[in-house]
């Protein structure tokens, strides 16, 4: 027995009338829009239409792999009538794919403007994105050079716990790359920094013959642990503020990392 076929929807945006050609999304939505201007605006497009050769077999319809999403964005944006999608961050990486797949212009502008309108508002909405989103928006600011938006997301991931950056499954660009990379020596010289304090703080008789030697994720359960207990008489003894005077250090090993782009 035969499978039933999954019924069509038509957009809302454009629907029938709209346009002499159909484009069918992913997701079985039917986009009624002029041949002519897809071919105008997209040499993809254009060629795809003289491959199927869709004049001449009298063909009406394409169907692509992006999604309803993706294509009211993408005909919204090369639509005359139509005002400019309003971009967020939950979009601009689809339409700058779909922008680079068809070779559309100025999407990546569209992003650059949406960004530059307002940075403080798009840097406080992406303080509380994870480091796997801020990743891949890197990955998409380094791609499509976007300097604005690769930024924001290198100002998250600077924050973000080092053990959720060696975690991550996100894309890994030469800049997140280069990014673990001095978060790694980061934690390394913070914990030289404490372990020098605690072995100076011992006294002479207790003190093995050399230094310990640390990795930086033994010292960063090292720090963890330290500030856990950073209120028993133990660390105070010892002379080791982990409050203040942590925190203190920390923003001038931040001063001293390299300038963000």
């Amino acid at each position: 027995m035969s499978r039933p076929v999954p019924a069509r929807s038509h957009s809302q945006e454009f629907p029938p009338g709209y346009g002499d050609f159909q484009l069918i999304s992913s997701d079985l939505v039917v986009f009624h829009y002029n041949r002519w201007l897809l071919a105008y605006v997209s040499p993809v497009f254009r060629d795809m239409f003289a491959v199927a050769g869709s004049e001449a077999s009298g063909t009406q319809e394409l169907k692509l792999t992006e999604d309803a999403a993706t294509l009211t964005l993408l005909l919204q944006f090369i639509d005359p009538k139509k005002p400019s999608p309003k971009a967020n961050f939950d979009n601009i990486t689809q339409m700058l794919e779909a922008g680079r797949k068809y070779q559309l212009e100025n999407t990546a502008e569209w992003a650059r403007n949406w960004i530059a309108e307002n940075p403080s508002a798009r840097k406080d909405e992406m303080n509380s994105f994870s480091v796997s989103r801020a990743a891949q928006l890197l990955d998409v600011g380094t791609i499509y050079d976007i300097p604005d938006l690769s930024r924001h997301a290198l100002r998250v991931l600077i924050k973000a716990p080092i053990m959720e950056l060696a975690a991550s499954t996100a894309p890994r660009s030469s800049l997140y790359a280069h990014l673990t990379k001095l978060r790694s020596e980061r934690i390394i010289l913070l914990g030289k920094e404490y372990t020098d304090h605690v072995f100076e703080s011992v006294p002479e008789t207790h003190k093995r013959p050399t230094k310990p030697y640390y990795t930086e994720y033994q010292v960063s359960a090292f720090i963890g642990i330290a500030l856990r207990f950073a209120a028993e008489p133990t660390a105070h003894n010892l002379g080791i503020s982990y409050g203040t005077s942590r925190m203190t250090r920390l923003q001038e090993v931040e001063a001293e990392l390299p300038l963000l782009p």
